[in-house]
C-alpha cells in the first residue's frame, strides 16, 4: 500500500497525553521540538487520512502553522528532519 509522509509544524510543545493520542488515532509519530514549535512527522495511507490527522489536531487545540510532504525514509534508519523555520536542523533517532 502506498502511504504518504507528512511533517506538521505547531505552536508548542507536545503534552504526553496529546502523543498518546496521536499515536493510537494516527500510528506512531515521531516528533522534534524546537524553541517555540513541535515539528510531527506521521505516515498517512491517503490524503482523507491527513485530513483526519489535521481535524485530530484541530480538535486538540493545536495551531497547525506549516505543512508539507516530504520523502519517505525507512524507520531503521536515521533521517535528518529538515526543519520549516530557520535554525539549526534537529536529526530524528529511531
Amino acid at each position: 500500500m502506498t502511504s504518504w509522509v507528512y511533517e506538521v509544524q505547531i505552536v508548542g510543545q507536545l503534552s504526553p497525553s496529546v502523543l498518546s493520542e496521536l499515536d493510537a488515532e494516527v500510528g506512531k509519530v515521531f516528533t522534534t521540538t524546537v524553541p517555540v514549535t513541535t515539528l510531527i512527522r506521521a505516515r498517512t495511507p491517503d490524503q482523507s487520512a491527513l485530513v483526519g490527522l489535521l481535524d485530530l489536531l484541530h480538535a486538540l487545540g493545536l495551531k497547525v502553522v506549516a505543512l508539507r510532504q516530504v520523502a519517505d525514509v525507512d524507520e531503521g534508519r536515521e533521517a535528518e528532519i529538515q526543519a520549516l523555520s530557520p535554525g539549526p536542523r534537529p536529526v530524528r533517532s529511531t
